[in-house]
């Protein structure tokens, strides 16, 4: 008498904790699963050595499944590291591809220009040669001659060593310190209607850190341009941009 209340008690347990976990089938409950049915009339009927039998398979199956579960798990893991050090290794292959020695010469156009005043800019065509990881050297002439005044236009020459560094085969980091070479107009007026324009020389310095990609033949850059002129109280900034042809 006490198995048959056990065995009636452990179905009813069973069956309650499969329909919570599955409300969707409640046949289960109502016996309409012959699963279930059958498992029933083996607690009503005492045969707890088979009740038991039942209970073992399906942890066994539980176990195999939380097994093949690990598996997959494990080789997911393995798939991901593998690609990771393929990934690692095709990027050191490309970056033994740039040597120390080889040498990127840029020359093209470029345009400069304080964030605030945008359009008050300065043009001008340079060449930048570039070694890795090495000193090359950059030289440009700028001019602001149509989007100023013509009375107060200026003429800016640089040039100076350049430290540059190939970051990947299409993607060079480089920074010229350059010395800047400026003259600039301004009038002075004898009279109303008589002025005369006339010509201010200075120089400065600025440290132009930039990058550089490589589309073929075809070079893009850009940089944060950082200048300081004699006299000047505060050093300049100015966003730089640039397209360029490579030999």
């Amino acid at each position: 008498m006490v198995y048959y209340i056990t065995a009636w008690a452990s179905a009813l347990l069973v069956s309650m904790m499969w329909a919570m976990r599955r409300p969707q089938a409640v046949g289960r409950v109502t016996c309409k699963d012959s699963h279930a049915f059958f498992m029933l009339l083996i607690c009503l009927r005492g045969d707890v050595k088979a009740y038991k039998i039942i209970i073992m398979k399906k942890q066994i199956k539980r176990a195999l499944s939380a097994l093949v579960l690990f598996v997959a798990c494990l080789s997911c893991g393995y798939a991901q590291e593998n690609l990771l050090i393929d990934s690692s290794s095709r990027s050191e292959t490309k970056e033994q591809n740039v040597s120390q020695d080889e040498v990127l010469g840029i020359f093209g156009l470029h345009y400069a220009a304080d964030l605030d005043y945008i359009d008050k800019g300065m043009y001008g065509f340079g060449g930048n040669v570039l070694k890795n990881k090495h000193i090359g050297v950059s030289f440009s002439y700028n001019s602001d001659m149509g989007l100023v005044d013509s009375d107060y236009s200026s003429y800016l020459v640089k040039f100076g060593p350049n430290y540059s560094y190939a970051l990947s085969d299409k993607l060079w980091f480089f920074a010229p310190l350059c010395v800047d070479l400026i003259w600039s107009n301004y009038p002075e007026y004898k009279s109303y209607n008589n002025k005369e324009i006339k010509k201010e020389f200075n120089w400065g310095l600025d440290l132009t850190p930039s990058l550089a990609l490589k589309l073929g033949k075809l070079v893009l850059s850009a940089g944060m341009q950082l200048s300081w002129m004699e006299g000047a109280s505060k050093i300049g900034t100015a966003g730089m941009i640039g397209v360029g042809y490579t030999l």
